[in-house]
């Protein structure tokens, strides 16, 4: 969906890096999720595992979706602009995470809000698995910015 949003063109000729990932070879649809998957590779917005594997049927998490986001933003040249403060925005992703940046950057730029908890703190649930609705949300907002973001 991301290869998609981002306009990236996408070929038979697209050969992907990861040999988990079933290849396509139906003539009468010729693109295949490997094909996509081998363009988000080749642009990296997708690395895989330190295997080497890509998990082709393995949930992914809600980080892990931000991550593809703001990766896919930089892959066509309009990077969410870093976030340069230190606020607590997420009570899960503290300033010390390693997500961090990614997160509030994503924040910052409209693409993810985040949900309330039950003691009415702001949470963003990183290890969560991203639902097909936080993926549609996350897309269209990308979408959205990447229209208004420029050129």
């Amino acid at each position: 969906m991301i290869v998609l949003a981002l306009g990236l063109p996408v070929s038979v000729n697209d050969k992907c890096p990861f040999p988990d990932v079933p290849v396509g070879s139906d003539p009468s649809d010729p693109l295949y999720a490997d094909h996509y998957i081998a363009v988000a590779a080749s642009h990296g917005i997708v690395s895989g595992y330190d295997n080497g594997r890509f998990g082709p049927w393995d949930a992914i998490t809600r980080s892990q979706l931000v991550r593809m986001i703001v990766r896919g933003a930089a892959a066509v040249g309009k990077p969410f602009p870093p976030y340069t403060g230190h606020a607590k925005v997420f009570a899960d992703v503290a300033p010390s995470n390693s997500l961090y940046p990614d997160v509030m950057a994503a924040y910052q730029a409209g693409i993810l809000s985040g949900s309330e908890g039950s003691d009415g703190r702001l949470y963003f649930l990183p290890w969560s698995s991203a639902t097909r609705d936080h993926v549609a949300k996350m897309t269209a907002n990308l979408v959205h910015y990447l229209e208004g973001s420029g050129s």
